[in-house]
Parts: structure tokens; sequence; C-alpha cells
């Protein structure tokens, strides 16, 4: 990153927000070690507790999310069967 242009040839502000990202996810990662040990000793919580609480917490962002991006039904498709092959040739068939 340090050693040449990372600029996108259509968009000269995609390199800074990028940066800021990278840069916000090394710090949000750095400090979760530390807090995860902070509630270890502080409030005297098992690994466990914390892993409900993390997916718990990590269903409700991606729920909001898809809601308020309108692709919370086409999402659940996911769990839809896939549709029959058309015919024996489109399936590879002779």
């Amino acid at each position: 990153l340090m050693t040449g242009p990372t600029a996108a040839p259509t968009d000269r502000a995609s390199s800074l927000v990028g940066f800021c990202w990278l840069l916000a996810f090394l710090a949000l990662d750095g400090l979760t070690s530390t807090m995860q040990e902070k509630l270890f000793k502080e409030h005297n919580t098992t690994k466990y507790n914390q892993m409900l609480y993390v997916n718990g917490l990590s269903s409700v962002v991606s729920l909001a999310t898809l809601t308020t991006t309108g692709q919370l039904v086409p999402a659940f498709g996911y769990w839809l069967p896939p549709p029959p092959p058309l015919s024996g040739r489109a399936a590879g068939g002779g």
C-alpha cells in the first residue's frame, strides 16, 4: 500500500475511504481482545455467554440491514430448493 499508487482509475476518493475503513477495522480489532479480557475479569462471564450475545447482536444488525435495504424477502430465497433443470440437454444429458 505504501509503495505505489492506490487510487482507482475512475474514483479518486475511493482510496481515502478504503484507508479509513482499514484503520477503523484495525482499531476495533485491537480493542476486541482488550474488552474481552475486561469482561472476563470484571464481570465473570463465560466465553459461551459472550458468543451468545455477539451472535445475537450480529443477527439483529443483519436483520435490520436486510430490512432497510429491502432485501429481507429475497434473502429467504436462499432456503428455497433450486429450480429443476429445463431438460436433459440443459442439464448436460444426452
